[in-house]
């Protein structure tokens, strides 16, 4: 009789380790909580791997990026964000998830991890626009310019939300208000006032816009408008000093 066929062994180890910070966070109507997803290769090979995961209704998860290519050893990891938001009118209460990491070449190897989302009856959200574009506009560097944040409180309570701005923007930056109460439902804008610009370099200058309930600081929006500072052309000259006196 012929003989067996060799048994060929596979000398590649597999294996992946999935991690979840904050194993818990807090999110209010419509307003989104935010964790950290690390994926790390234990394995023997370079092996992409894919994320998902299963989660309650009504409740809208966005990984930064569903797959992750990682080479093998413990310090070879990868963090992706994942925001997880509920729909406005969501019933408060904590409701647990599942996140899952599959390698792709071997659906074997796959681990798990949980969390919670604490859902509360606060809620924001903040839309920032400079009059008809409400995501990107050009301003010439040496003139003034306005912008608007509005406010919407998306929660089931009355609320007060402080706001804040941030960004390279916020340093011309000055908002009218630093604080707005809204019912539920109600919306305010809040006029922001740039002064001019003469000390920033041709190219794009973000400006965030921040609001943040005074009762939980854990919900929170923001939002971001691009703005393009044009390129110009301009001479200066002084003499130093101005005046000399020469020997007679």
């Amino acid at each position: 009789s012929p003989p067996p066929p060799p048994v060929v062994t596979d000398s590649q180890a597999r294996g992946v380790v999935l991690a979840l910070s904050p194993a818990q966070a807090t999110a209010g109507q419509g307003t989104p909580a935010f964790y950290t997803v690390r994926v790390t290769n234990v394995g023997s090979e370079t092996a992409t791997f894919n994320l998902s995961g299963n989660f309650s209704a009504g409740i809208q998860a966005q990984f930064a990026t569903t797959q992750v290519t990682l080479s093998p050893g413990a310090s070879n990891f990868r963090d992706v964000a994942l925001t997880l938001t509920p729909s406005p009118g969501a019933a408060s209460g904590s409701y647990p998830f599942t996140v899952t990491v599959t390698a792709a070449a071997a659906p074997t190897v796959t681990n798990q991890t949980s969390g919670a989302i604490n859902i509360i009856d606060l809620g924001v959200d903040v839309v920032l626009s400079a009059g008809a574009a409400p995501q990107a506009a050009t301003i010439q560097a040496t003139e003034p310019t306005q912008f608007t944040l509005r406010v919407t409180n998306t929660g089931l309570v009355r609320e007060t939300y402080d706001l804040t701005l941030g960004g390279p923007l916020a340093l011309y930056a000055t908002l009218a208000q630093n604080a707005v109460t809204l019912d539920p439902g109600a919306s305010q804008s809040i006029l922001i006032n740039v002064t001019a610009i003469d000390t920033a370099l041709p190219g794009d200058l973000t400006l965030i816009g921040i609001a943040t309930a005074r009762s939980n600081t854990q919900v929170r929006d923001s939002a971001t408008i691009t703005l393009n500072i044009p390129s110009s052309r301009g001479l200066e000259i002084a003499f130093d000093p101005n005046r000399q006196t020469l020997p007679t």
